[in-house]
């Protein structure tokens, strides 16, 4: 039927087979076999159906989509379950207790001096009064963690889970293609943290068109302590009411409906960048800490970098976002928490606007971690691969760049999820090459880039230029090479090679071509990336 369902098979006295059939309208269809041993029949069959329930949660309905496209917003409940829910819960106040460090992940503070004070309950109307409870007394000049955002690649655990699973899945289904995250942040809003003025995301997002955000509930949200409020159906009219600070206007507020999405820990809101949505002061005794992750279109390209670094160059000291919003007050850069600067987001990255090493080397093994185990072709993982070819490039005498590059010249399968379990891989170009270079570029020298974004090229041009090459392809390399267009013409062949770093990706790609064998025994991953990619880092160019 149209509803997901379940059905659990016994197979013998202690293995169980647990099957999830998702529907005829969902691409979703699982099964697993689960061994219990001795463990009492009754708990194996509860942990199915924690199991099931997990499952079943990780894939919208077709109501949700079509709910999503009506009103521009969609409430899922429980995609999270409470072990789930706890385990965000305790990852958002790791990310909470993170010291300043500036150029790294971004803390915002506020002072509640000109924010809702006790008892200011006069926006509530008399049905909502009811939600008032006894409020904590606000002090003057009382600051606050309001808001911390790019802390992906400083949080392994968390950062893998917003990069790749059951969120950006739901957001894709959404928006009907494949996305890449493209920023995150935590708004915590403490009892007395301000509101949010109504607006759309979308002035905001300056590198993209094609967004939307997936709102994750870590705490309760309620209407007392400032859930978001959404103007239903409105996403579709384009820009309305916009002001020169980014928010709409009042005159446009007063002919908007909103209606309030109170939610549960695990809960889930996916909403477009131009519904028009707001959020009140916290006048409860509780916190509301929810976790917005912001998910745009793959085709436009891996853009979270660029955001980061636009905004850390234009935002103004003492805003929390590019458009002024936040009806509190922000504060400035070394105000706020004793002993720390306080917004270290609004200084300045250091003059290569590059990341710091350990933050790459983190984002590396994260990386490596959730894809590395997935198939290449039919013989290698994308990891074996990636050893292989760093293992090649190394014996051949290569620089520490020319391995770096060969260790992640496949960084943009990776990023797109590209492996042999995907329908089309290999038969249709998704230019992994720009993703990865896309990626790489503001981590490394441009010779680790460069060698990247042309070692698809260079097997085109070395089909031209080296007899016998075209012959040694591996199937799968003959059928891509078709769809990456094919040998280049003489013309072709000699722009290819007078680029610079054209040279290096044709030696690139020959390591490429030969790192496809099976069993073949390398160096482990940390061996590369404590030494070739660290001296890169460390050198910010090749040995």
């Amino acid at each position: 039927g149209a509803e997901p369902n379940l059905r659990v098979e016994q197979l013998d006295d202690w293995w169980l087979l647990l099957v999830v059939d998702a529907g005829p309208f969902l691409p979703h269809f699982g099964f697993h076999l689960v061994h219990f041993g001795s463990l009492p029949k009754l708990r194996a069959m509860a942990y199915l159906l924690v199991l099931a329930t997990s499952i079943l949660a990780a894939a919208a309905l077709p109501s949700d989509k079509a709910f999503y496209d009506a009103n521009g917003y969609v409430h899922i409940r429980r995609v999270f379950n409470v072990s789930e829910a706890l385990l965000l819960s305790q990852w958002v106040q790791e990310i909470g207790s993170f010291p300043a460090a500036e150029g790294k992940w971004m803390h915002h503070y506020e002072s509640t001096e000109s924010g809702p004070q006790p008892g200011d309950v006069s926006f509530l109307s008399e049905k909502e009064q009811v939600l008032k409870q006894p409020l904590p007394v606000v002090k003057k000049k009382t600051y606050q963690l309001a808001r911390t955002e790019n802390f992906v690649s400083y949080h392994p655990q968390l950062g893998r889970r917003l990069m790749a699973g059951k969120l950006p899945d739901l957001v894709a289904e959404m928006l009907g293609e494949h996305v890449f995250l493209y920023k995150e942040k935590i708004n915590y809003k403490y009892p007395g943290g301000a509101g949010y003025a109504a607006h759309q995301d979308a002035p905001a997002y300056k590198q993209i068109d094609n967004h939307l955000t997936a709102l994750v509930a870590i705490e309760p949200a309620t209407l007392a302590n400032g859930c978001l409020e959404f103007a239903a159906g409105r996403h579709q009219e384009g820009l309305i009411g916009l002001t020169g600070e980014g928010i709409i206007s009042s005159v446009a507020e007063a002919n908007l409906e909103f209606s309030a999405c109170e939610m549960q820990p695990g809960d889930v809101i996916i909403f477009s960048s131009y519904i028009p949505h707001r959020s009140r002061p916290n006048l409860s005794p509780q916190r509301r800490a929810l976790l917005y992750l912001t998910y745009n279109a793959q085709s436009e390209g891996y853009l979270r970098d660029e955001y980061y670094r636009h905004k850390r160059a234009t935002m103004k000291a003492g805003q929390l976002s590019l458009i002024k919003h936040f009806q509190g007050v922000a504060l400035e850069a070394n105000e706020g928490l004793a002993g720390s600067a306080a917004n270290a987001s609004c200084t300045a990255a250091n003059a290569t606007g590059r990341s710091s090493s350990d933050a790459v080397l983190t984002e590396l093994r994260a990386m490596f971690e959730t894809h590395g185990a997935t198939m290449y072709d039919p013989v290698v993982t994308q990891q074996e691969h990636a050893l292989q070819s760093a293992a090649l490039a190394e014996a051949a005498g290569a620089s520490d760049a020319l391995v770096t590059a060969a260790l992640l010249h496949d960084v943009g399968h990776l990023l797109l999820d590209e492996h042999m379990g995907n329908d089309g891989f290999l038969q249709v170009d998704r230019m992994h090459e720009l993703a990865g270079a896309d990626f790489l570029r503001p981590r490394f020298p441009e010779e680790v880039e460069g060698a990247v974004r042309l070692h698809v090229p260079a097997k085109r041009y070395l089909c031209q230029a080296r007899p016998g090459y075209w012959e040694g392809l591996s199937p799968a390399s003959k059928r891509s090479l078709q769809v990456q267009g094919g040998v280049h013409s003489d013309a072709e062949a000699a722009a290819f090679i007078a680029q610079p770093f054209a040279s290096a990706a044709a030696q690139l790609r020959i390591f490429d071509d030969l790192a496809k064998k099976p069993a073949v025994t390398t160096p482990d991953l940390e061996y590369y990336l404590t030494g070739a990619v660290a001296r890169v880092l460390s050198a910010g160019g090749s040995r």
